[in-house]
């Protein structure tokens, strides 16, 4: 029994240099210039266009730099307890995190406390606003 195809009719057949393909690393000039200028400018939206991925880097960018911070393991405890309350959507808002568009940086996150105690590790919390209800008063 011959098992050979007696085609090439659905066999794929590899392309060769010669065959005149075009190389894979060539790019259209206008298709290159377009990517370049989203990359540069996806890092320079607005906290509430900015996507996830974008967000965990920019979270992660401010434990490190955080002052109150000394060791890493408490860097990583404020990183995932922002990655959790992002997550939670409780830092959705830009009334909540205080970001630079320009800089590309988080100064500031309302609602956020580190609590020490001791010798206990690091407690992180986060407080989302919440705005209160104004009572209704009636004139009589």
């Amino acid at each position: 029994m011959d098992l050979t195809p007696k085609s090439s009719r659905g066999k794929t057949l590899k392309r060769r240099a010669e065959d005149g393909g075009t190389a894979v690393h060539a790019m259209d000039p206008a298709l290159f210039s377009f990517l370049t200028t989203e990359s540069a400018t996806a890092l320079k939206r607005p906290w509430l266009r900015l996507e996830r991925g974008v967000r965990l880097q920019k979270f992660r960018a401010f434990s490190e730099a955080h002052p109150e911070l000394t060791t890493p393991e408490e860097r990583e405890i404020l990183n995932r307890a922002l990655t959790a309350a992002n997550d939670s959507k409780l830092l959705n808002s830009k009334q909540q995190v205080v970001y630079d568009s320009e800089k590309g940086v988080i100064l500031d996150i309302k609602g956020l406390r580190i609590i020490r105690i001791g010798t206990e590790p690091l407690t992180v919390k986060i407080e989302a606003a919440r705005p209160t209800k104004k009572s209704r008063t009636t004139d009589a």
